[in-house]
């Protein structure tokens, strides 16, 4: 697959327009409000619709089984460097699972900006400045966002299983410099001894990261890296370490 043509995918996934919260069908939400006293007050599957504007977050934001967090088009959630982690849920199978987030920003978060249920969909959302972008857990799909500028790495998560991570942008990440050779950079997934596998990395355009780009980390198995764009990261493009049964094709790695 030649570069011009990863590009091609990129940009058919990333500049697509956010769903506009007019057209949302839902709990009206504005940024004056407390988002987590709506989202309490309203059953697990309640779609909320976000108006334009910047909500100012005093607590992370926990959601409910099934629930949809939908923006419009300038959309912020803004941790100010107090909140450690933003949208959030409980792995496992009594945690908070099928959450859709779609057309949100997030932003200054001490921690993790979201962290994942499983089987959350994550879409057309921009996730930015806080330490990690997002943490990911089983069944998760993370389509078609940018995920940049974070002080210590763009999306990891493990032991994880059934993962669809595509057509995302992931760069600039790892702001704070932190030990390219630990934990930092662009992605990592962790295997441990559990083991992560079935993870579909595929579109993904994975850029100017300070440490490793794609970096699969011990007992990663039946993953496939496939149609992404790396290039410009400070160390290796695509990293698969210890793992095995992997399918890497058809990349782009350079610089």
């Amino acid at each position: 697959m030649s570069v011009g043509s990863a590009m091609m995918l990129l940009i058919v996934g990333l500049f697509v327009s956010p769903a506009s919260a007019s057209s949302c069908v839902g709990v009206r939400v504005r940024s004056g409000d407390n988002l987590q006293l709506k989202i309490n007050a309203r059953p697990q599957g309640t779609t909320f619709c976000l108006e334009k504007g910047t909500y100012l977050l005093r607590q992370g934001v926990l959601v409910k089984s099934y629930d949809r967090i939908i923006g419009e088009p300038g959309t912020v959630l803004d941790g100010q460097n107090v909140v450690v982690t933003g949208l959030w849920g409980y792995g496992g199978s009594l945690g908070q699972k099928n959450v859709v987030i779609r057309g949100i920003g997030l932003r200054n978060f001490r921690g993790e900006a979201i962290s994942a249920g499983w089987n959350w969909l994550v879409s057309r959302s921009n996730i930015r400045n806080s330490t990690v972008g997002i943490v990911i857990s089983n069944g998760i799909v993370l389509r078609d966002n940018r995920i940049h500028h974070n002080r210590r790495i763009g999306v990891t998560g493990g032991p994880v299983n059934g993962a669809l991570i595509e057509r995302n942008q992931i760069d600039h990440n790892n702001t704070a410099r932190n030990d390219v050779g630990v934990h930092a950079g662009g992605a990592k997934i962790i295997g441990g001894s559990a083991g992560s596998s079935k993870l579909v990395w595929r579109g993904n355009w994975v850029h100017h990261n300070i440490g490793n780009g794609l970096w699969m980390d011990y007992n990663v198995r039946n993953v496939t890296l496939e149609e992404n764009l790396v290039e410009d990261n400070t160390a290796i493009g695509i990293y698969y370490e210890v793992s095995w049964n992997g399918i890497i094709r058809n990349n782009a790695v350079r610089n």
